[in-house]
């Protein structure tokens, strides 16, 4: 096991994670992995935006049943959802 720095060097922001990706898909052919907090950034990204309906979906249905079950009144609780809008 070997661990060292990478300096992609100097560029935007767009260019560096550019970079850095390639490198990432040609490496572990080599058995090599390599890790950043650019790299880490981008794929959670891609996996909450992939995960994003799981999550909106049941909160879409939970916010108006739990504003029901508080208010109970139809005026009380769209009154409610107009706020949050």
């Amino acid at each position: 096991m070997a661990l060292g720095l990478l300096n992609p060097g100097a560029g935007d922001a767009t260019a560096v994670q550019n970079r850095l990706s390639r490198l990432e898909r040609q490496l572990p052919a080599r058995e090599v992995w390599l890790s950043s907090w650019e790299l880490l950034g981008g794929a959670i990204f891609t996996r909450a935006k992939a995960n994003q309906w799981k999550v909106v979906g049941p909160v879409i249905l939970l916010v108006p049943l739990s504003l029901g079950f508080a208010f109970r009144r139809r005026r009380e609780v769209l009154l409610s959802l107009a706020a949050m809008c």
